[in-house]
């Protein structure tokens, strides 16, 4: 059956027009095991960077990104076997969903605060000389940098395509709020492309959230902003494309007043490089000493709330 006629778990294997790229997918895969799962686009690169050289696989060449991309569409459909890639060992964060609620009756409820009860944590960032905030581009990335955030108690964000005027409107609200109630600055650290398009919607969508904010109560200086990748020193030789600077359209202002003679996706870094650079941005922006106060307190207050739950239920909530 055709790649575009399957449908649920296949029975596949690889071709001999696949040649040895099949199993170069497999070990790059394999080699993110003990990190955040990659997106299909991080698989891309890496083969790009490990491979490129020696089977003559370029960047340019759009028919081995459809390559690559359609054997690991196969590659994850397949049931059991050889070339089989688990749906978890691929982030795939693209859908949105907004869910129903409800329990299965009294007793659920009871058991749902038990184990919220059992991991309640403490806000981490309440006592912070600054609200921290991460943006990155891609939804993707969310799922990863979150595995870095979360020991911050900091929150990842995506625009999508950075032009959700909800999410400008939100960011906004929340940056005059929190300036209301503890009279300090958001500091966006922003992760994205490098690129005319990706550099530019950032800048807009921060003014644009600062505009609200204003609007709101804060003052004009309540959001500061980092970015923090991607640079052009941060890019390998194979994440480059360069820029035709003479097939630039004149009406493309933004490729016109772009400085550099290439552009890169931010996936192009590997991926413990992006979580290397995020970490450190956060090291440099966080009060270290606070959060680990913060965190002391988190233990003391979940074990007093534990106590509390087993003294008004009786350990498992009333009848």
């Amino acid at each position: 059956m055709s790649e575009e006629g399957d449908r649920g778990f296949i029975d596949w294997t690889p071709n001999a027009r696949s040649g040895e790229l099949p199993d170069q997918i497999l070990s790059v895969v394999h080699s993110y095991r003990g990190y955040p799962a990659p997106t299909v686009r991080d698989v891309y690169y890496r083969l790009l960077g490990a491979y490129g050289n020696a089977f003559g696989y370029d960047k340019d060449d759009p028919n081995f990104k459809r390559k690559v991309y359609r054997l690991l569409r196969q590659m994850r459909r397949v049931w059991s076997g050889p070339y089989s890639v688990d749906f978890g060992e691929i982030n795939d964060d693209s859908a949105t969903m907004l869910g129903g609620g409800g329990y299965t009756g009294p007793a659920g409820f009871w058991r749902t605060m038990k184990v919220r009860a059992a991991n309640y944590r403490k806000s981490l960032t309440m006592n912070q000389p600054k609200r921290v905030i991460v943006f990155t581009e891609g939804a993707g990335e969310v799922r990863q940098f979150a595995t870095v955030t979360r020991e911050y108690g900091i929150p990842v964000y995506s625009g999508g395509g950075w032009d959700s005027l909800n999410l400008k409107y939100e960011t906004g609200r929340d940056v005059a709020e929190d300036y209301r109630r503890y009279q300090r600055q958001t500091l966006i650290l922003h992760a994205g492309d490098f690129d005319p398009d990706g550099v530019w919607l950032y800048h807009v969508f921060v003014a644009d959230a600062l505009a609200f904010a204003v609007d709101l109560g804060a003052p004009a200086d309540a959001i500061v902003t980092r970015r923090v990748m991607t640079h052009p020193e941060q890019v390998p030789g194979h994440g480059r494309k360069r820029i035709e600077r003479g097939l630039i359209k004149d009406m493309n202002h933004r490729g016109q007043q772009w400085p550099h003679h290439f552009k890169a996706e931010m996936q192009s870094m590997e991926l413990p490089d992006r979580l290397r650079v995020m970490r450190e941005a956060l090291e440099e922006e966080v009060d270290r000493a606070q959060l680990e106060e913060d965190g002391r307190k988190s233990t003391e207050e979940r074990e007093q709330i534990r106590r509390d739950f087993e003294r008004l239920s009786g350990g498992e909530g009333p009848s």
